[in-house]
């Protein structure tokens, strides 16, 4: 008899809120975040595509590169991704001078990076995200942070100076840590939870290494090692 009353009361508080809710539609429904509770694409393929920004020890004047690439992702939780990113492109900055005696530092360095980048997106957290609500979009944006390697083939300018150690045409691997921020976008869904997205990403790529112009200076001079950064837009299949 116990159990029955016990039954007949949970049924009856469950009836009594659907009814709550359907008949007040200002009633606060119990919160659901469509992203932990909807199934979702474990993997991505990505091709992408962009500018490169060096800050080396050549301060100015910096010219845009490019770059491109592929990346894969795997889906570790709704709310973080594993990347490896495979990119190529130029890095350039300096300038030139019809005379030889007065030869200034110039660059150009066609690189390879390989990146392996952890993303996580802390507003896929919250408790109440609906299907396509503004949380919906901005829950997408992410940050991230990994280890990688890029491989440098350097063409730098004969250039002399007390403050500079010229190492010339460099070729070699330095290991790089990329810190990045983007967002990535649903274009399109399909069957079978398959997904066309845009990925926006800026990235900062901190390498372990002061060669990637092609000059070496003091650390009196500058204590700071070679960074580049990247902005790319990027298109992909989610399966």
């Amino acid at each position: 008899m116990l159990l029955t009353v016990s039954c007949s009361f949970f049924t009856g508080s469950l009836f009594a809120q659907e009814t709550l809710l359907d008949n007040n539609p200002d009633a606060v429904a119990p919160a659901s975040n469509y992203f932990k509770l909807n199934p979702f694409p474990k993997y991505g393929v990505f091709l992408n595509g962009g500018i490169t920004m060096p800050y080396t020890d050549i301060k100015k004047p910096t010219k845009a590169g490019y770059i491109i690439g592929v990346e894969g992702q795997y889906k570790v939780l709704y709310y973080l991704d594993l990347a490896l990113d495979l990119q190529t492109g130029k890095l350039s900055a300096g300038e030139t001078d019809a005379n030889p005696a007065n030869a200034k530092q110039k660059f150009d360095n066609s690189l390879f990076n390989a990146l392996v980048i952890a993303r996580f997106s802390p507003l896929k957290l919250m408790k109440d995200i609906k299907f396509n609500s503004a949380l919906y979009y901005f829950g997408n944006l992410y940050i991230g942070a990994g280890i990688g390697i890029v491989s440098s083939k350097v063409e730098a300018n004969l250039f002399t100076n007390p403050n500079y150690k010229y190492i010339g045409n460099y070729s070699g691997i330095d290991a790089v840590i990329p810190v990045e921020a983007g967002i990535t976008l649903p274009v399109a869904q399909f069957r079978n939870l398959q997904q066309l997205k845009l990925n926006v990403n800026y990235r900062f790529n901190f390498v372990m290494g002061d060669k990637l112009d092609g000059y070496i200076t003091p650390s009196t001079v500058n204590s700071n090692n070679d960074v580049y950064n990247t902005f790319t837009i990027g298109v992909g299949y989610c399966f």
